[in-house]
């Protein structure tokens, strides 16, 4: 079969722009910081001012302070912020998460709820 976002196909380039995947388990190089993951996506969608957006994001998730922070060093809960961050930075219309609560304990469960509003809230769809 195919899947058709607004009657086109998301094998257009021009849909799948639209749409950001967030993997169950956040896949994050170890070495980068937090900062330098937003950077690596920006470069890789052509976003030419994308500091002040993931300045915003890091604001709206709590992770300001953990800017300089290398991945390996964040808790899981953290890495999945980064990992939503990742996703939103190009500004999709869709988000695609999968099993977002496997692994997490009750408060972490409660807390990825909450970005879920937060996520909501910023005005897009998301698929879980």
């Amino acid at each position: 079969g195919e899947v058709l976002i607004d009657g086109k196909s998301t094998k257009d380039r021009n849909i799948r722009e639209t749409l950001a995947y967030i993997p169950e388990t956040p896949d994050l190089y170890n070495l980068l910081t937090v900062w330098e993951h937003f950077k690596f996506i920006a470069l890789a969608y052509n976003i030419k001012d994308w500091t002040s957006k993931a300045e915003d994001l890091m604001s709206v998730f709590n992770l300001s302070n953990k800017k300089d922070a290398l991945a390996k060093d964040l808790s899981k809960g953290m890495k999945q912020k980064v990992s939503i961050i990742m996703a939103l930075i190009h500004n999709p219309n869709i988000l695609l998460i999968d099993e977002p609560f496997v692994g997490l304990d009750p408060n972490g469960i409660k807390e990825f709820r909450e970005m879920l509003a937060k996520i909501k809230e910023l005005g897009k769809t998301i698929l879980v």
